[in-house]
């Protein structure tokens, strides 16, 4: 029964001029902290601002769950990104000398 009316519903949505819109939130983070579990990984993303000297703040923006499997994919994914943009824009990013052994070969 509850098939029948899942068909039902798509079919009506498919056979509307136009679906309904629902906004998607925008956020901007320059932080990250990741944690990892059995079954996901978290991404916690937030944004830090200076305070005072040599002090700054970190505020939550927002979080994102997902599965390993899909984190590696996403992996793979912005590492192309980041390759195309470098060869765009004719630069090399740079990787933290104690990160630079991550990436033998460059990103």
């Amino acid at each position: 029964m509850a098939n029948k009316q899942q068909r039902e519903l798509v079919g009506k949505i498919l056979q509307e001029e136009e679906a309904p819109v629902t906004e998607v939130p925008d956020f901007y983070a320059n932080s990250v902290r990741v944690s990892t579990g059995i079954y996901d990984i978290t991404l916690n993303f937030g944004v830090i601002t200076p305070v005072g000297e040599g002090q700054a703040e970190q505020r939550p923006v927002c979080t994102l769950r997902m599965s390993p499997q899909h984190a590696k994919m996403l992996t793979l994914i912005l590492r192309d990104a980041l390759k195309s943009y470098e060869r765009e824009f004719g630069c090399t990013l740079p990787i933290p000398l104690e990160r630079q052994k991550d990436f033998p070969e460059g990103l």
